[in-house]
């Protein structure tokens, strides 16, 4: 009888012990999860930066310099009057004429 009433007893601690190690599997798949999300986010800033860099250097070079514009008339004009001296007449502006 003693046999029949302590196996319930050990079957229980079994079924105890089963759980706290299904607990401590799922504690370390947990703390693997957290380490790759945290790689994973890490990886992600490094190429977001350099993605940020690489645009930032695409626009400095898309963007011309003053040497490199295509000068409109308006332009040639304006370097043409300040190397020959001139000074370009201002353009005239109408005047309100006030209603009495």
């Amino acid at each position: 009888m003693a046999a029949i009433a302590e196996r319930p007893h050990v079957i229980c601690n079994d079924l105890i012990v089963a759980a706290e190690r299904v607990e401590a599997y799922a504690l370390e798949i947990e703390a693997v999860a957290k380490r790759r999300l945290a790689d994973e986010y890490d990886a992600a800033q490094a190429r977001a930066k350099q993605r940020w860099h690489l645009t930032k250097a695409r626009i400095a070079l898309a963007t011309p310099t003053r040497l490199q514009r295509r000068p409109t008339f308006a332009f040639a004009v304006i370097e043409l009057t300040k190397f020959a001296g001139l000074t370009l007449p201002t353009p005239l502006v109408p005047v309100p004429i006030p209603c009495n």
